[in-house]
């Protein structure tokens, strides 16, 4: 009997496996529903008697049914992830037996360039070509195969999509959950840091996992209204550590006249900013990287001014304008790295400037295709031994209303101030924030010097002293201080590794220096207030238990979980079932407006249940796609089965609010 059914189970997945080439462990395991050490003792069998073949893609093991899978399949996988290699394999099955001419006309490449690519191609027995005359022309080898591949490539990614957004929805869940509790300074900043990390990583994975996107052609921007100064200290905060390794002082300054709200691409400006910012931190050996940020009208926008400015050693002139090489002649470089398929990365291989500004030339030319997007442009400066300055410009609408850090603060008018820094660039943005808010600022970047200050005969209101001053350390100068004043108010300026557990302080400042929190935490101080706690996310307009009642259609618990505690945070009255059949069975008991729907789920999964739902109850109720497929076209399957909305993993708490606000009963 125990025979019968190993002998079942294991025809079960060869039969998946052949319907399903390229799956791999976990979603054999989630499909079929089988334990992980059953199915692990199940393939090892299986791929040893030759039922199945494993390969890895991406370092993740996928199988396919014996017979399957060509030998040269795994050379393809990886080539098919290069665009030049794609496009030749694609336009020489729609157009077999073009020549070598033919060839580079229609791609729009150079003729080495595309020697170079053919010649791999044929050494890999992917391509192969006819003489005829003085012509070559090429066809490809298994073409039916190929193509299969490219289908089995293209869904593998959708498959990596849902295996990296399933848990990430749990952290940036939770990390959302999380801020809008009651934290210490400290903690808060920690938790931050993980969102901000967590949606930075989103941001590249976007990149890499959705097919289309691998074409920077075909980026699209997500136009949304975003605070430009939030936007530019997340970036900060992504880079910080690495200059802290490097002891480089990181620093930011935004002219007054800069709006602060703007329309844009929130996510996409980050991006160059980290990616500029982190080359610059990559190119520079001491000093510091200070990023300045101004604008000017242009008609009915704004022209936004971003300078990058390093102490490096500098680029020659002459070779300046190699630092932003297109996306395509940046991939032909990497296309040199293939030796033998032996994938070397390409700062092995090129010594060029854009290679050596952040270790490889991608980074920057993503950056200037970005920024050409957003209607600016992208350009350096520098001179050898006098660092290096990279400008870009965005073109952008901005959003009516002052900043509330623009101009005299009550709390803080009339104040008198001790700065203690020794970085230059630092003491110039500490002394115009407090003269723009109405302080009186004293400054020096010797300790000795901030000790004879405290001695005069006029006193100050509050010091504020970097603990890293060269001639006495910072704990050393504020025990000085509290000989000769014992009351005064003594704020840290620290770096973030550095945590200030003494009784000499009354605050602390971590650098680089935001404004926000420089002007709360001497507001805070000044006033002898305890941190202010963080604002909750209100609850919408009408989002009482009883207006609107929401079912859930989650298999995965954790993600459940963070759902269930988002929607009752938001004031909903919600119920959760693990997969389609059973929402439709909630469906048959009573009445719900809307169903959060995830996609994939056992035994029916939230397509196929979306369908009846709407065979049954027509327009009722609401169905929101709810799912870990964020790739493109995933949208148009979910509402052409009927859904109303859709919104993708990892999912926040501010978006799962707007997003319900749609619904609401009017």
């Amino acid at each position: 009997m125990q025979e019968n059914i190993v002998h079942e189970n294991r025809i079960q997945i060869c039969n998946y496996i052949s319907d399903n080439p390229g799956s791999h462990l976990r979603k054999i395991e989630r499909d079929l529903n089988i334990r992980l050490s059953t199915l692990r003792y199940h393939l090892n069998y299986l791929e040893k008697n030759g039922s199945i073949v494993c390969q890895k893609q991406n370092n993740l093991k996928v199988y396919f049914a014996s017979g399957k899978l060509k030998p040269q399949e795994k050379t393809l996988t990886l080539l098919l992830q290069q665009k030049r290699f794609r496009d030749i394999i694609l336009v020489l099955i729609d157009f077999p037996g073009l020549t070598f001419s033919q060839i580079t006309d229609r791609l729009s490449i150079g003729s080495s360039t595309a020697s170079k690519y053919l010649n791999i191609l044929e050494e890999q027995k992917i391509i192969f070509h006819e003489k005829l005359g003085r012509e070559k022309k090429y066809r490809v080898n298994d073409e039916k195969s190929i193509i299969e591949l490219l289908k089995t490539y293209k869904k593998f990614m959708a498959d990596m999509s849902y295996e990296v957004r399933t848990p990430m929805n749990t952290i940036m869940g939770m990390t959302s959950l999380l801020l809008d509790e009651k934290l210490t300074p400290e903690q808060k900043d920690f938790v931050e840091a993980i969102k901000v990390s967590g949606d930075a990583l989103m941001a590249i994975l976007n990149d890499i996992l959705d097919f289309s996107k691998i074409e920077m052609d075909k980026t699209e921007l997500e136009i949304q209204t975003f605070d430009l100064r939030s936007c530019i200290e997340d970036a900060l905060d992504l880079v910080a550590s690495k200059a802290l390794e490097k002891r480089l002082n990181l620093a930011y300054i935004i002219d007054r006249f800069t709006p602060d709200a703007i329309i844009g691409d929130p996510n996409r400006l980050r991006q160059i900013l980290v990616n500029l910012m982190g080359s610059a931190v990559d190119f520079t050996e001491g000093g510091e990287v200070v990023l300045s940020v101004s604008s000017r009208p242009s008609g009915s926008l704004y022209e936004i001014h971003f300078a990058i400015r390093d102490t490096s050693s500098g680029i020659p002139p002459d070779r300046i304008d190699h630092l932003f090489e297109p996306y395509s002649q940046v991939m032909d470089h990497l296309s040199e790295s293939f030796n033998q398929l032996d994938f070397e990365s390409y700062s092995q291989i090129d010594d060029s400037p854009a290679n050596k500004f952040g270790g490889t030339g991608l980074r920057l030319a993503i950056s200037k295709r970005l920024v050409e997007l957003m209607h600016g442009r992208i350009w350096a400066d520098s001179k050898v031994g006098e660092g290096l300055t990279v400008h870009f410009t965005i073109e952008t609408e901005h959003v009516q209303g002052l900043s509330p850090l623009v101009g005299i603060q009550e709390q803080l008018d009339g104040k008198r101030i001790l700065i203690v820094e020794a970085n230059t660039t630092n003491r110039h943005i500490l002394v115009l924030h407090a003269q723009e808010w109405g302080m009186n600022p004293m400054i020096t970047g010797s300790s000795h010097e901030a000790l004879r200050l405290i001695q005069g005969a006029d006193p100050f209101d509050i010091a504020l002293i970097d603990v890293n001053t060269s001639e006495i350390d910072g704990l050393s100068l504020a025990r000085e201080i509290r000989q000769y004043n014992k009351s005064l108010p003594i704020v840290a300026l620290t770096s973030n590794s550095q945590r200030m557990k003494t009784d000499l302080f009354d605050g602390s400042i971590t650098k680089p220096i935001k404004p926000t929190q420089l002007h709360d935490t001497l507001t805070s101080v000044l006033a002898k207030e305890t941190t202010k706690a963080k604002t909750k996310v209100p609850i919408e307009a009408g989002a009482t238990p009883s207006s609107l009642r929401i079912l859930l259609a989650e298999d995965n618990l954790s993600n459940q979980k963070v759902a269930l505690t988002m929607l009752k945070r938001l004031g909903y009255k919600v119920d959760a079932v693990a997969d389609g059949m059973e929402a439709l069975q909630a469906l048959e008991r009573q009445h719900y407006d809307v169903v959060l729907m995830d996609v994939r789920m056992p035994k029916m999964d939230g397509l196929e249940a979306t369908r009846i739902i709407r065979q049954r109850w027509r327009d009722k109720p609401i169905i929101i796609a709810i799912t870990a497929y964020a790739l493109k076209g995933d949208r148009d399957k979910c509402l052409a089965a009927g859904m109303n909305d859709y919104i993708s993993k990892p999912i926040r708490l501010e978006e799962m609010s707007k997003l319900l606000g749609k619904y609401q009963p009017t």
